[in-house]
């Protein structure tokens, strides 16, 4: 098959590798990676680049088979279902869930609901918004400790653990500042394990891969997955070994979730499990980083699965959707 890959670095936005207030982006790497991969399963591979890149590219008559999504896109609510919105209305088969999807997922305060809708359990929360600014920009009407996150970024972007009055009216202005067009999700600190759940779709449906446990550098339970941590690599990830009924109602709730939000192809759930063993689902994630240093890529692996099957299952999904006969 001939397969286009989209994809975002931060050079196409202009920041530098050291600014963690926006980092979700692909580095050279990463792309590189992708496309080794794809190559190796036989495909003929383009690189098509950003939105605008993408669009230029196919206007110049780069014909493709089936467009490989890796894009996050850059600001708003709606980043990531941009390219899937793009290749939707020009007919153009892609890997991946549907640009509705994308954004459903992206939204952090959307997906809690929807949670709450079916009844797994997330963190109690409060949002401010332009509307609640003033009913909440003195105060948290939870107890601390709580956690402050723009509601629709990646990649650990603003994640701040709060202990104080002062500390959450210094982060909410520092956020509202970073962040001005998005609510400010604000939701109870759950202590315990954090876990990620990677899925992936076959001809039987949507199946959870395992529960990866992210410890911290002394393998203890990490206090908090933030920017820093995550692009300083300085955790350890490893299969769970929490109970068995707590993984199993991790992997449950993550595709019970992802199905009904109608992801599609490939996902990853987050959760935390209280000291108590219950489970609290954070975030769904319908476009995971596939790299090898990835969550979603150590939890094949540790599954004894090759990159190649990976990414073969994904464009099997797509070819399946769109009902291609992949070569």
């Amino acid at each position: 098959m001939k397969i286009g890959i989209t994809y975002d670095i931060k050079e196409q936005y202009g920041f530098t590798s050291l600014d963690l207030n926006f980092t979700d982006f692909l580095n050279v790497a990463d792309v590189s990676f992708a496309k080794e991969e794809l190559e190796k399963c036989g495909h003929e591979v383009f690189l098509l680049g950003n939105a605008q890149q993408m669009i230029h590219n196919l206007i110049r008559n780069i014909s493709v088979d089936l467009v490989f999504n890796l894009a996050w896109g850059y600001r708003g609510r709606n980043r990531e279902g941009l390219i899937p919105a793009i290749l939707e209305g020009y007919g153009i088969a892609h890997t991946g869930t549907d640009s509705y999807g994308c954004s459903l997922c992206l939204d952090k305060i959307q997906t809690k609901l929807i949670a709450n809708f079916l009844k797994i359990p997330t963190p109690n929360f409060f949002c401010v918004t332009k509307d609640t600014w003033n009913q909440f920009k003195d105060a948290s009407p939870l107890p601390f400790p709580i956690v402050m996150k723009p509601s629709s970024e990646g990649t650990g972007m603003g994640v701040t653990l709060i202990s104080s009055d002062a500390e959450y009216r210094r982060t909410l202005d520092r956020l509202r500042l970073l962040y001005p067009d998005e609510p400010i999700l604000c939701e109870t600190y759950i202590k315990g394990d954090e876990v990620t759940v990677p899925m992936l779709e076959n001809e039987q449906g949507l199946y959870a891969v395992g529960v990866l446990s992210i410890l911290d550098a002394k393998g203890k339970p990490i206090e908090l997955y933030d920017a820093n941590i995550k692009t300083s690599h300085t955790y350890q990830k490893r299969l769970s070994t929490l109970p068995r009924e707590v993984n199993e109602a991790v992997e449950s709730y993550s595709c019970r979730l992802y199905a009904f939000l109608q992801g599609q192809g490939y996902g990853r759930a987050d959760f935390r499990i209280a000291e108590d063993g219950t489970p609290y689902f954070l975030e769904m994630a319908p476009l995971p980083l596939l790299a090898p240093y990835s969550s979603f890529n150590l939890c094949t692996s540790l599954k004894g699965m090759s990159n190649e099957e990976v990414f073969q299952q994904i464009i099997q999904a797509a070819c399946r959707r769109y009902k291609i006969v992949s070569g």
